[in-house]
């Protein structure tokens, strides 16, 4: 009987890092004239090292996966785009490449016109920074401020479920754009049947959806940012627990915080995303443009050759209207309204011309 599979990182006698946090799970769409492969070079792997499926899943009849790393696509609905998905171990098989970096390949993805639709940040606790019962216990006891949905499960259908449920903290639904789960790690990869390091193993995770989503993946694209104070920051913004004064004053926001929490922040600034700002719906004009150099100039060069400029323009434009979308319809409008990036765009242009 063979043994099961050891998981965890955990080295007696030495302290992990301050924050200890990595991507653990990034969606991605490109809406482009690209194909699969070139999406796949995009992500610094060969296209020959992908395995197709003809498996229908999502809306989509084919899909490429190679190490936890899925590319989705479907001829019949190229108004859809390409999907990627790249999970946790297909995080950490992306991390093992030759002089990878995040910011690298983020910025390389956001300069090439992919949009982040999800992205999730992970942290592994092997020192109890922070105690699941705790949490829960300050939740159930509504002894914490916060816009979110809360949920604490403590049952299951099934031993499995329940060993999971009965340590883990919701914060958030399934349908927000952001949610915010602790958990104990340990017991869930127990109940898997793999052998845990150490005697402590929690995860907090941060999980970022559409437009949220964007925000850091454009916010992680623009440098190496320190993905422990990001994601700590989102969460002093999101949440905190507090301790219930005995004078019985209802007003929450005056309540003390409690100290293990502070403690846990120290010093981070507090970062609030913005759905409005960072709409994923729009794309800036300026990136729509870098696009178009990119993609499209060398076939519009050699047809402008043949059929003439004022020709294959018309042609363009006369499809270009028949087959927006409502989405399209959305960013035109957006475009008419915003005079700042007109202003950037036609900046761009000039200089383009020089």
């Amino acid at each position: 009987m063979t043994k099961p599979p050891v998981v965890g990182t955990y080295k007696k006698g030495v302290a992990s890092t301050r924050f200890d946090v990595k991507i653990d799970f990034l969606s991605l769409t490109y809406q482009g004239p690209m194909g699969w492969q070139w999406v796949a070079k995009q992500l610094g792997i060969s296209p020959g090292k992908f395995e197709m499926l003809q498996l229908f899943q999502d809306g989509y009849r084919t899909q490429y996966v190679v190490h936890h790393i899925t590319i989705r696509t479907d001829p019949l609905k190229e108004e859809w785009g390409i999907h990627v998905d790249i999970s946790g171990q297909g995080a950490r098989y992306l991390e093992q490449q030759a002089n990878f970096s995040w910011a690298k390949l983020l910025n390389n993805l956001d300069h090439r016109g992919f949009k982040a639709t999800r992205l999730d940040l992970a942290m592994d606790d092997y020192d109890e920074k922070l105690k699941i019962k705790t949490i829960r216990n300050k939740l159930l006891r509504e002894e914490v401020t916060t816009r979110s949905q809360v949920s604490v499960y403590n049952e299951g259908s099934d031993h499995h479920r329940q060993a999971i449920n009965g340590r883990s903290v919701y914060i958030g639904s399934a349908k927000s754009l952001k949610s915010i789960l602790f958990y104990d790690k340990s017991v869930e990869q127990k109940a898997k049947g793999h052998r845990v390091l150490g005697d402590k193993w929690n995860r907090y995770e941060l999980r970022l959806k559409k437009a949220y989503a964007q925000q850091a993946f454009e916010t992680i694209a623009k440098s190496e940012a320190d993905l422990g104070r990001y994601m700590v920051g989102i969460l002093a913004s999101s949440v905190t627990f507090r301790v219930r004064p005995k004078g019985g004053d209802t007003n929450k926001a005056r309540w003390r915080v409690s100290p293990w929490w502070q403690r846990f922040l120290g010093d981070v600034e507090r970062i609030n995303l913005s759905s409005k700002a960072y709409n994923a719906e729009v794309q800036p004009l300026e990136k729509r443009l870098r696009w178009m150099i990119e993609a499209v100039s060398p076939n519009f060069y050699v047809l402008a050759k043949y059929l003439g400029v004022e020709g294959i323009t018309q042609v363009l434009l006369t499809q270009g209207e028949k087959r927006l979308s409502a989405r399209h319809r959305v960013q035109l409008q957006h475009m008419e309204d915003d005079s700042e990036g007109l202003a950037e765009v036609l900046q761009s242009l000039e200089k383009l011309k020089a």
